[in-house]
């Protein structure tokens, strides 16, 4: 059973998800697509100046966050038994 819950997360998630390089840029919406959390919850918290976020580039409009800064704000949240 585990294995076929396994097998159907990997054809569901983006590409990006399944990637390990840690400078690798992403967009918004791959960082909310990444952490299951909503656009709106990282734009809302640019926005208002949020320092609670993953640290992220301004290149012209573009926002662009590296994967290791994601991955590093998602460890920091870990709760419970590590």
């Amino acid at each position: 059973m585990r294995e076929l819950v396994r097998q159907e997360l990997n054809r569901l998630l983006p590409p990006v998800s399944q990637s390990c390089d840690p400078d690798q840029l992403l967009t918004t919406a791959e960082v909310a697509d990444l952490t299951t959390l909503s656009m709106p919850f990282f734009e809302i918290g640019r926005s208002q100046g949020n320092k609670g976020l993953p640290s992220y580039f301004k290149v012209g409009r573009r926002v662009l966050y590296r994967r290791g800064d994601v991955m590093a704000w998602l460890e920091n949240r870990r709760r419970g038994h590590k």
